[in-house]
């Protein structure tokens, strides 16, 4: 599998469900979302995928693909839809994971995004950005890093990257107002 510029590992996967315009359906049918979605990746070496909980919705299964377009069917084992978070185990044993910071990254860290917005061809684009602060939002207890780092649709379970190339949070959603920018929340 192709690495993205040194700034992913090797096996990064892009998660897509199916609903006709997708790359790959999932057995159960359901149409979950028409964009590519980026996911964390592998976060053992044994095949386990961290993503977001909106991104696989109802289904047992999706399809992930890779970089270099290989097809794998995984399984969804877990989803917890208060923190927006599911987990997909696939068949398939890599050489080398993501590795997972174990230090929260502090505000005007400098972070990096890899996702797929908006389009297929867009697939694994990087933004960087400063972490700008830790939020909790009125409709959750749940605390979000906030940062400028772009995103757009389909960048959702997409990393967040510190400057060690370690995962630090992934990509929920991106606060739409028309007099504000860059107002972006990872989890």
């Amino acid at each position: 599998m192709v690495p993205l510029s040194g700034l992913r590992s090797s096996n990064q996967t892009i998660t897509k469900t199916g609903d006709g315009r997708s790359l790959g359906n999932n057995r159960s049918g359901n149409a979950v979302s028409p964009e590519l979605h980026h996911s964390v990746g592998h976060y053992r070496n044994d095949g386990f995928i961290l993503t977001n909980a909106h991104v696989v919705g109802t289904s047992k299964t999706v399809m992930i693909i890779t970089e270099n377009g290989l097809e794998i069917e995984g399984e969804v084992l877990r989803v917890h839809e208060p923190r927006d978070v599911a987990l997909i185990k696939i068949p398939v044993r890599v050489r080398k994971a993501l590795a997972i910071s174990k230090l929260e990254p502090g505000v005007l860290d400098q972070v990096y995004v890899v996702g797929s917005p908006i389009y297929e061809d867009m697939h694994s684009t990087v933004t960087k950005g400063i972490i700008s602060a830790y939020r909790k939002m009125k409709d959750s207890d749940n605390l979000s890093l906030q940062s400028d780092a772009a995103i757009s649709g389909g960048n959702s379970g997409g990393p967040m990257l510190n400057i060690n190339g370690h995962v630090v949070a992934i990509s929920v959603a991106s606060l739409s107002d028309p007099t504000a920018k860059g107002l972006n929340l990872f989890i």
